[in-house]
């Protein structure tokens, strides 16, 4: 019974880090977009 919650805790935790990776990838592509846009239009 150990394992499998040490088994689940793992897979929460890996879960969470890509959750956060894919938040912080659109954050930042969206930002370089904005920015080569803004360069563009001046």
């Amino acid at each position: 019974m150990k394992q499998a919650a040490f088994v689940l805790g793992i897979i929460a935790t890996i879960l969470s880090v890509i959750a956060t990776l894919g938040v912080a990838w659109l954050y930042i592509e969206k930002k370089v977009r904005y920015i080569t846009t803004d360069d563009n239009v001046q």
